[in-house]
C-alpha cells in the first residue's frame, strides 16, 4: 500500500460523507457526528504507513546484513572443502585412482572414419605396429598414443589440405587386447593379454583338467584373476591391489580390494576395470576364517576340480581329477574302490604345505560320513592318499619274498626227486 492509495481511499470517503474541512493548521470541525471514527480511520492509516515504511526499512537492513554475510559463507564453504580433501587424502583415497584412464590409440586398434558427404573418402583402418594408417588421398599418419578426438584433429587437418572445410568422423570400432601383469597367489602368474570378448581358463597345476568362462565386455579385476588360472589355496581375497600408474606424474596408485566380503555376505561388488599396464597382485593370507578356503575353492575365483594321487591297495590307482572340496573319502570310490587286501582302517593322507613342510595324518574309511575336518576332510590340490595292505596281506607278502631266492632251488629238487622214483 502507498500514500496515492491511502489519498485516494480518504478523498471517496469524504464525499460519501459530505465532511468538510476547515484549514489544516487550524482546529478542523465536523458537521456530522462521526468525526471520531474519520479521526480512527485516519489514524490507521498513518499507522499503515508508518508500518509500510518500517518494513522498507527493515528489508534494507537484512538486505545489507545478508550481502555481507555472503563473503564469510563463502570463506567457510572453501575452508570446509579444503578441509574435507584433507581428510580425504589422509585416508588415501584418490579421485584420480578411482576414474578410469583416457584410452589411447595403438597397434591392433581398428578405427573407422567417416567424411561428411564424400562416401569415397570414408575408410575402415588398422592401426599397425609403427602406430601409423593409411587413408585415402592423404596417405600415412601418426596416431599412436593418441586419444580418439586427438586423432580427429590430425586427420581433419590432413584432410584440410586438399578440402574445404571437412567434416570428419572417427570411431572405435575394435579395442585392441591389453596387456596386464597378475602375479602373487595364482595358480599361473605372468603376463596376459586379455581382449574384450575372450574365455577365462581355470586350471591347477597338478593337472590337466580346466574350467572355461566365457566372457565379454571390458575387462575386469576378476576376469585378470581368472585368466591366471584363479587363486590357490593361500590367496588372500581380502588383499587384492590393482597398480596404475598416475596420470599427472610417474608414481603408482594403489587401489585395494577386498572380495572376500562379497563372497560371505554378499556385498556389492567393486569390480574395478583393468587397462594397458595394469598390475595385479593378489597377496598371501595370514589368517583365515573357519571354512574361508572351502568356500573360496568352491567359488569362481578358483578351478572347479582338484588333482590327486591316489596310491595303494585300490582298484584303479594314479592321478585322478575330483571336484573342488570332495572329501577324502569320496577319493576312494574315484580311485575304484578298495582291493580285497586293503587296511581299510587305516588310509594316510600327505600334503605339502605352503612353508615346504609335509603333513601326514591317517584315517579310517568311512563312506557314510559327512565331510569333516577331523575325520574327513576336503582334500585340497596335490593332496596324495595311500591306502595300505591289512596284516594277512603284508605277512604273506613276506613269507613270498623270503622264499623266492631259494624257489628255483626247491623247485630243482622237486624235480630230481620225481626223475629219481
Amino acid at each position: 500500500m502507498n500514500l496515492n492509495s491511502l489519498k485516494n481511499n480518504f478523498l471517496n470517503f469524504k464525499k460519501n460523507r459530505n465532511l468538510e474541512f476547515v484549514d489544516f493548521y487550524s482546529q478542523r470541525k465536523y458537521r456530522k457526528s462521526n468525526g471520531t471514527k474519520l479521526e480512527k480511520l485516519i489514524h490507521e492509516n498513518i499507522k499503515k504507513v508508518f508500518n509500510h515504511g518500517r518494513y522498507i526499512c527493515l528489508m534494507r537492513s537484512y538486505l545489507i546484513l545478508f550481502t555481507l554475510a555472503i563473503p564469510s559463507t563463502l570463506s567457510v564453504l572453501g575452508e570446509t572443502n579444503i578441509n574435507l580433501e584433507k581428510n580425504i587424502a589422509n585416508q588415501n583415497i584418490s579421485f584420480n585412482s578411482l576414474s578410469q584412464p583416457i584410452y589411447k590409440l595403438g597397434p591392433g586398434d581398428r578405427l573407422i572414419v567417416k567424411v561428411f558427404k564424400l562416401n569415397k573418402f570414408n575408410a575402415e583402418v588398422t592401426i599397425l605396429p609403427d602406430g601409423t594408417i593409411n587413408l585415402p588421398r592423404i596417405g600415412s599418419l601418426n596416431v599412436l598414443n593418441l586419444t580418439i578426438n586427438q586423432a580427429k584433429d590430425e586427420i581433419t587437418n590432413s584432410y584440410s589440405r586438399i578440402l574445404r572445410r571437412p567434416i570428419i568422423y572417427v570411431d572405435l570400432i575394435y579395442a585392441r587386447p591389453i596387456k596386464v601383469s597378475i602375479t602373487g597367489e595364482v595358480n599361473r602368474p605372468g603376463i596376459y593379454s586379455i581382449d574384450i570378448k575372450g574365455t577365462n581358463t581355470l586350471s591347477n597345476n597338478f593337472g590337466n583338467n580346466t574350467t572355461s568362462i566365457s566372457t565379454s565386455g571390458w575387462p575386469t579385476i576378476v576376469d585378470a584373476i581368472q585368466r591366471s588360472g584363479g587363486v590357490t589355496p593361500n590367496g588372500d581375497l581380502r588383499n587384492i591391489v590393482l597398480l596404475r600408474q598416475s596420470k599427472e606424474d610417474s608414481k603408482n596408485i594403489e587401489i585395494k580390494v577386498n572380495y572376500w566380503n562379497t563372497l560371505k555376505n554378499g556385498t556389492p561388488i567393486k569390480n574395478y576395470f583393468v587397462y594397458d599396464g595394469d598390475s595385479v597382485i593378489i597377496k598371501k593370507a595370514t589368517a583365515r576364517e573357519e571354512n574361508e578356503k572351502d568356500i573360496i575353492a568352491s567359488s569362481s575365483f578358483s578351478p572347479s576340480t582338484i588333482t590327486v594321487n591316489i596310491i595303494g591297495e585300490v582298484k584303479n590307482p594314479g592321478i585322478h581329477n575330483l571336484i573342488s572340496n570332495s572329501p577324502i573319502m569320496q577319493s576312494i570310490s574315484a580311485a575304484g574302490g578298495h582291493t580285497i587286501n586293503s587296511n581299510k582302517k587305516k588310509i594316510t593322507l600327505l600334503r605339502l604345505n605352503s612353508n615346504g613342510t609335509l603333513m601326514q595324518k591317517d584315517f579310517s574309511y568311512n563312506p557314510t560320513l559327512n565331510a569333516d575336518k577331523e575325520s574327513n576332510p576336503s582334500l585340497r590340490n596335490g593332496d596324495t592318499i595311500i591306502i595300505e595292505k591289512d596284516a594277512w596281506s603284508k605277512g604273506t607278502t613276506k613269507i613270498k619274498r623270503l622264499t623266492e631266492p631259494i624257489g628255483p632251488i626247491v623247485n630243482s629238487l622237486s624235480i630230481y626227486r620225481l626223475l629219481g622214483n
